[in-house]
């Protein structure tokens, strides 16, 4: 079975529905792409180009909870693998594949590795993590004192562990979600910082003395009006922030 590029949705035994995209030649070596963490299937798509000149099909299912895909009760490595990616081979009838996984994703790479030897033919892992579901990968980073005192390693592990324990909602975020928050977080930032920087050049420079004091400059009337000024201060006039013409006389009219 040759399966179009696009998203896809098959069901599963229980009701739930797996959700799937496929990237690259539809006739092409099949590759399992095990998406990364906080993201779905679509990770992957700036690859669809390059996979298509390299004669690869690339299957991203999303993971249980996230994006078309249903929760599975029992969340981990092997069940997933089982109670997902299992139905999926054999709904597109594909016999041997290849699966990469990057991030979170790698520790499902190996999994499918491991579970389904017989039928994996190479496995590649980028930058991937330890196995979250497993309690020997926390043991000795449990407290503040084995992270060096880095309070940010520690929440940034029980983080990580929370989130294996509890499957995230489905997904709604657009594919290029995470490249925009971090634009917007980068341009926030040094907005913020520009902000500062002339706040700070502008009070020491109103202390020594090196700014010019702000200046007013008094609106041209127009002759039509019959309005001047009052006194001697002509249209053009720079007149010290705060100290403006009080009066005014309009042409024909007796002041007093």
């Amino acid at each position: 079975m040759h399966p179009t590029p696009g998203d896809h949705a098959m069901g599963l035994r229980g009701g739930r529905t797996l959700g799937f995209t496929i990237y690259g030649g539809p006739s092409g070596s099949p590759v399992i792409n095990c998406h990364g963490g906080l993201l779905s299937g679509h990770d992957v798509s700036p690859a669809d180009d390059l996979a298509s000149s390299l004669g690869l099909c690339i299957i991203s299912p999303d993971r249980p909870g996230i994006n078309r895909t249903s929760r599975l009760s029992n969340q981990g490595l092997l069940p997933w693998v089982r109670a997902d990616l299992v139905p999926l081979l054999d709904y597109l009838e594909l016999g041997t594949i290849s699966v990469m996984g990057w991030s979170e994703g790698g520790q499902y790479a190996l999994a499918v590795s491991l579970a389904l030897a017989e039928r994996v033919t190479k496995c590649a892992v980028l930058a991937g993590c330890p196995p979250l579901d497993n309690p020997e990968t926390f043991k000795g980073v449990e407290s503040p004192r084995s992270c060096t005192g880095n309070s940010r390693s520690t929440n940034a592990i029980r983080g990580a562990r929370s989130c294996s324990r509890h499957p995230p909602a489905r997904s709604i975020l657009p594919r290029n979600a995470h490249a925009v928050l971090l634009a917007r977080a980068t341009g926030r930032r040094n907005r913020q910082r520009e902000r500062t920087g002339s706040m700070a050049a502008d009070h020491s420079g109103r202390r020594s003395g090196e700014l010019p004091r702000r200046r007013r400059r008094v609106p041209r009337f127009r002759g039509s009006l019959g309005i001047r000024p009052r006194g001697s201060l002509g249209a053009g006039t720079y007149l010290p922030r705060g100290r403006r013409p009080f009066g005014t006389r309009i042409v024909g009219t007796p002041v007093g």
